[in-house]
């Protein structure tokens, strides 16, 4: 097979593949409520048959997914995320500028040092905190722990922290969030 999906009939191509999954076809196409899009099925150099069209539609945002809808997080917790149909509202020093991000908020009880990390999340991370929204970016990394991101800074209590997870170009997809707070000269807090 062969897939295409277009704005209207004669309109521009949103889409085309060939041969995604064996020698049948999937696309994907970035799609808002009420818009009507034109799928074309035809065969590879004239082939023909019978198959079966499958339409799945996309799942809802993630509700953090501006800085204003960041969503709390605490110190000593893992909390897992999903950037997979979210949009990019972040401008970040390191790569990941024009990925689909999430956001989370951070108020330390303490103050001392806190390392925020997405390690063992499914694909290439890129993260970034901010002093608030629209704010001085106070770090941005990527590939700290294979090709996710780590970032160390020192943090004061009473102060909120903006974290934005994005991705490495416009890579996107789930994973996991750690906080660790060390307060200074006790342990962990």
């Amino acid at each position: 097979t062969v897939l295409g999906a277009f704005d209207a009939c004669g309109g521009v191509q949103l889409a085309c593949n060939d041969d995604f999954c064996g020698l049948q076809s999937t696309i994907r196409v970035p799609v808002f409520n009420g818009q009507t899009l034109f799928i074309r099925i035809s065969g590879y150099n004239g082939a023909t048959g019978f198959g079966t069209l499958t339409i799945t539609d996309p799942a809802p945002p993630a509700t953090n997914e501006t800085c204003q809808t960041a969503a709390p997080v605490t110190s000593g917790s893992s909390t897992p995320f999903d950037t997979t149909n979210s949009t990019d509202d972040g401008d970040v020093s390191c790569p990941g500028s024009a990925s689909p991000d999430v956001w989370f908020s951070y108020a330390p009880t303490v103050t001392g040092e806190v390392r925020i990390d997405t390690c063992g999340s499914t694909y290439d991370t890129a993260l970034a905190v901010f002093d608030g929204c629209g704010g001085i970016e106070l770090g941005c990394n990527d590939d700290s722990c294979g090709l996710q991101s780590a970032i160390t800074l020192n943090v004061t209590s009473g102060n909120t922290y903006f974290i934005r997870v994005g991705g490495f170009g416009t890579a996107s997809g789930s994973g996991v969030l750690n906080y660790t707070l060390t307060t200074r000269g006790t342990g962990l807090a």
